[in-house]
């Protein structure tokens, strides 16, 4: 293979942009070469592999961006080209960010003519530049494109290499489409403790699931790679492995293969890839008399942190079974004691609100045993002083709550937590955890924005609360919905009578955790129809022979044979008129 038609990128950074290309590729991938661009990276992987490093997880942000490069490779140069300069003048760091991937990308690998996956891969790996690439223990996704013009042949291959550390990936049999054995491999990507303030720790236990609710799934120890049986059959089967940290913050990521002889090409698609997500639908909200909810992607400051240290006094880091960590640090007994825990890296100007999970050994006193200031940028916050008293018990952990905003400071960047102790009284700091300001409550669910747009399976813990100041422990909130949730619950539709034109409705189904469970859809009208394409509900209205009038119909989607499982409902509103009217207004060009 000629080392010409190779070039490759290893420039790794990370880039925020806004800015959309001004061009795009067909909107969907042709089957052939989108089976193409799944065996480079399961044929890479394999490579990988053979050289003890992990196989990498293919992303759809980073899939779009090398999709997108391939294509201007060849359509927007009038000559053949070989590079990673793209003819808006981008590097492959922005594409990948301007695609959505909020990682670090930056590292690519690229082949300036078509030819088969076998080809590029061995191409690659003939070309030392290219190995180091292919073969780097830092990537853990990747995304494929492949683009050939019909008229003359002239084509592009792209591999980008990306590696996020809020998300941990797993592969099932080293990213291969299909699989002709129901017996397959999993591999998971672990975590690092105490990375960052915002960082999930490292797993301690898994569990792995046919459906994203893990029903019937035990807890067992996390395991990177081992055994899994498929259920049997044929057809594409996901599998669902949730992670635990040692504070019990969780974390989610999937996979998908084909089981069977080998994947239909036009069945690959997008959606079997790892994803980001800007916001988090939370299910089943209900604070009782606390009317309002507080959220946390598992924001955790625990003693174990490598910034935790005694400032003056007495104290050290001492074991606890009943602290979230097993460990806590003691400030005391004795002479004022102090401590402090910081960062520079964590969300700046968003106001939030620090629980510190406190105990003492005496809460008799009347007087101050202790307090707390958190410094953010230059702005200090509190102090928030305790007495004995304010404990309720000796001996067991207590939440005390201080708002602040770690403001984004040139001359100040730095959060710093502050603990102080005086007083006869032993104090034990266990952890801090982080969560957004109080908001209302307006029904059982919620979109929620996630802080830094980059949502990718974590755990979201959730306070309920009110406006006196009472709040409830922090739990897990639920992103899985129980039954089957539509989009909407209700649909307008408008059609002209006797017209041939009959109205349309497309509207997204969620049930998640019903794994492979077949979905039913009924309608309460003959005029109604309601149909089921993957995870969409087509609702199509026939007006024939309907008088002009306002009629109402319900479609209910449900999974037939399993009772327990709520089903969808959707209110269909149908408006027969007697002529429509098409109306055409100026469009002004902002």
């Amino acid at each position: 293979m000629a080392r010409s038609l190779c070039c490759l990128s290893v420039l790794v950074f990370a880039l925020v942009v806004s800015a959309a290309f001004a061009a795009e590729p067909p909107a969907a991938q042709r089957p052939e070469l989108a089976m193409n661009e799944a065996m480079a990276i399961y044929l890479g992987n394999l490579k990988r592999r053979a050289d003890n490093q992990g196989p990498l997880r293919a992303n759809r942000q980073l899939t779009g961006a090398a999709r997108w490069f391939a294509w201007d490779s060849v359509e927007n140069r009038p000559d053949p080209f070989c590079g990673h300069t793209d003819t808006q003048g981008h590097t492959a760091a922005y594409r990948a960010q301007a695609y959505g991937y909020r990682g670090h990308a930056g590292a690519e690998n690229a082949f300036c003519a078509f030819l088969s996956a076998e080809d590029a891969v061995n191409g690659w790996m003939n070309s030392p530049p290219h190995r180091v690439n292919l073969l780097s223990a830092t990537p853990r996704e990747t995304g494929l494109g492949y683009y050939r013009r019909d008229s003359d042949g002239r084509g592009y291959v792209v591999q980008m290499f990306g590696d996020d550390p809020d998300y941990a990936p797993v592969v099932i049999n080293n990213e291969a489409p299909s699989t002709a054995s129901a017996q397959i491999t999993l591999y998971a990507y672990n975590r690092v403790d105490n990375a960052t303030f915002a960082g999930i720790g490292a797993a301690r236990l898994m569990r792995i699931g046919t459906d994203a609710c893990f029903s019937g799934a035990a807890w067992l120890p996390f395991t990177t790679e081992q055994p899994w049986s498929l259920a049997p059959g044929s057809g594409w089967r996901t599998l669902y492995v949730q992670t635990r940290d040692k504070m019990n913050r969780t974390a989610t990521a999937s996979d998908s293969i084909y089981l069977g002889s080998g994947a239909p090409p036009a069945e690959l698609s997008l959606d079997q890839q790892s994803t980001t997500a800007d916001s988090v639908k939370i299910y089943n909200l209900n604070g009782g008399a606390l009317s309002q909810v507080q959220f946390s992607p598992g924001w955790i400051v625990d003693d174990t942190f490598s910034s935790f240290e005694r400032l003056s006094g007495a104290g050290g880091r001492v074991s606890d079974p009943a602290a979230l960590g097993g460990s806590a640090f003691q400030l005391g007994p004795g002479q004022a004691s102090s401590a402090w825990v910081w960062t520079s890296d964590f969300v700046k100007n968003v106001p939030l609100v620090a629980y510190f999970r406190l105990k003492v050994d005496d809460n008799t006193s009347g007087a101050e045993i202790a307090s707390f200031t958190i410094a953010g940028g230059g702005q200090t916050y509190g102090p928030l002083s305790l007495r004995g008293s304010d404990f309720t018990a000796a001996g067991a952990y207590q939440e005390f709550a201080l708002p602040f905003t770690f403001n984004d400071n040139p001359n100040d960047g730095f959060l710093i937590f502050n603990f102080a102790r005086s007083g006869g009284a032993s104090l034990y700091i266990d952890a801090i955890s982080i969560f957004t300001p109080p908001q209302p409550i307006s029904g059982p669910t919620l979109v929620w924005p996630f802080p830094g747009g980059n949502y990718r399976g974590q755990g979201i813990q959730l306070r309920y609360s009110d406006a006196a100041g009472h709040f409830t422990a922090a739990t897990e909130a639920q992103t899985t919905p129980d039954g089957i949730q539509a989009e909407a619950d209700s649909q307008v539709l408008i059609a002209e009578r006797d017209s041939p034109r009959h109205p349309h409705s497309v509207l997204t189904l969620a049930a998640d955790c019903l794994g492979t469970a077949q979905l039913a859809a009924h309608s309460s009208a003959g005029w109604l129809q309601a149909h089921l394409s993957g995870n969409q509900l087509l609702i199509d209205a026939n007006q024939a022979g309907l008088a002009p009038g306002r009629y109402t119909a319900t479609i209910t989607v449900d999974a037939p044979g399993i009772e327990s499982v709520a089903p969808a409902r959707v209110a269909v509103t149908l408006q027969v008129v007697e002529h429509l009217s098409i109306v055409f207004a100026p469009r002004a060009a902002r």
